[in-house]
């Protein structure tokens, strides 16, 4: 067993007035402890009686660390042991180390507080004080060290957990299953990302079949500075990315998109790792939203705010896509197709026959032919702002048709408001 043995370099009356005051405080113990819990619970949130710890394992670790500082000022050695295990329970708990540290702070000076009070009703009562300070502050420093080792031990084992654990625990975190702030500092240290920063989530339906990239992916974002975890099942994956110090959106955009084979969908930023879920329906909402199935790349949130109200409104969507573009759409099939299309192009050209002409390499009386058939069928003319207006919208609703879910009902199993985790992948049957 380790042990540290304190010795005053002081006149030896002093130094057994010291030593005794520590054995004055090991009889009052239990006083001393109860007092010491009440500041504790009143002082540090973080230490939740019935959530983190209960008030019996508070007492008793208190009671069990005053005993060894009082019994270090009375001479005996103080054990690293009973520090490091204390230390080692607290990260156990999911308690930070910051609010385990601000808990010894609080035990050391009301620990010095009842050396001072103690000592004062002593011969010499001044000078044991005066002298004692350096020996009982050493103790309880040094107390302090062992606790930071022992919780440091323990959250590196933690962090070794498989990268199936880390998956578990990304997806209670994006599914906001974390209730309590702790949840959330703890989760936030096994996947090695803060809990404040700056964040995107990114979501993408590249099947898991190609989840064997997702290392690859964490590694040149990683290369960029940019730390993130990974998540993936059966029809996609999803991301949450730290952007560090640089908080730059656009640089997650230019290192994903390069290699896209897909949507990807990315929300807006955000400052706290709690709103991830909020952050995972923007993901999933400007993945659908996007014009991925078209031209792979990257989708910000922010980037299609019309596009997200059809998708989060797919109803409605439907309704305005059938009112306006419903006999468009009921006409034979080659017309149809043939009309749809050059509505596409009229969009993208910007409203300009000549450009639409281009694109469609057909000549543009053509393109004005077709746009008065579109009025005629539709009652609604692409020549005019409102029309154009009108048509573009029905036009987007009608793009996003077959992918328009609502966002609180789709996750990337297509089950309610889950995603699944690779354990759950495992357990499943494949479909007859």
């Amino acid at each position: 067993m380790s042990t540290t043995a304190f010795r005053p370099s002081v006149d030896a009356e002093v130094a057994a007035g010291v030593r005794l005051v520590g054995e004055l405080l090991i009889e009052d113990i239990d006083a001393i402890a109860h007092a010491l819990v009440a500041k504790i619970i009143e002082h540090e949130p973080a230490y939740q009686v019935g959530r983190t710890i209960t008030l019996e394992e508070l007492t008793a670790t208190v009671t069990e660390t005053a005993t060894g500082v009082f019994s270090a000022i009375a001479g005996a050695p103080l054990e690293r042991a009973r520090f490091e295990g204390n230390g080692r329970r607290r990260a156990s708990s999911s308690i930070p180390l910051h609010a385990v540290l601000h808990a010894y702070r609080i035990g050391g000076l009301h620990h010095w507080e009842c050396f001072a009070r103690a000592a004062a009703s002593l011969p010499l009562g001044d000078r044991i004080i005066t002298e004692g300070s350096t020996t009982v502050w050493s103790i309880i420093d040094l107390a302090s060290q062992y606790v930071t080792q022992g919780y440091s031990h323990e959250v590196e084992e933690q962090h070794s957990r498989t990268a199936e654990e880390k998956a578990a625990l990304l997806q209670q975190l994006l599914e906001g299953n974390l209730s309590a702030d702790v949840e959330v500092w703890d989760a936030a240290g096994v996947l090695s990302l803060p809990v404040a920063g700056t964040f995107v989530v990114v979501a993408t339906r590249t099947p898991r079949s190609e989840a064997d990239q997702l290392p690859r992916v964490e590694r040149t974002l990683a290369g960029h500075g940019l730390r993130s975890a990974w998540l993936a099942d059966t029809s996609g994956q999803v991301g949450l990315i730290n952007l560090g110090t640089t908080a730059q959106p656009g640089r997650v955009v230019e290192l994903l998109g390069t290699d896209a084979s897909g949507a990807i969908g990315m929300s807006d930023p955000f400052h706290e790792i709690s709103a991830a879920p909020e952050a995972l329906r923007q993901a999933r909402v400007a993945m659908a939203a996007g014009l991925g199935a078209v031209v792979p790349g990257v989708t910000a949130y922010s980037e299609v705010p019309l596009q997200a109200m059809l998708v989060l409104a797919p109803q409605s969507a439907e309704q305005l896509r059938r009112a306006v573009l419903g006999p468009l759409l009921d006409a034979p099939r080659g017309d149809s197709a043939v009309l749809m299309d050059t509505l596409q192009s009229w969009i993208l050209a910007g409203g300009s026959a000549t450009e639409c002409a281009k694109l469609m390499y057909v000549h543009r009386n053509s393109v004005t032919r077709r746009l008065q058939r579109i009025f005629e069928l539709t009652g609604w003319d692409p020549q005019t702002p409102r029309g154009m207006a009108m048509l573009y919208v029905a036009a987007e609703a009608h793009r996003l048709a077959p992918t328009s879910l609502a966002a609180d009902s789709w996750s990337l199993d297509g089950e309610v408001g889950r995603l699944v985790s690779p354990r759950a992948l495992r357990r499943r049957r494949p479909s007859a």
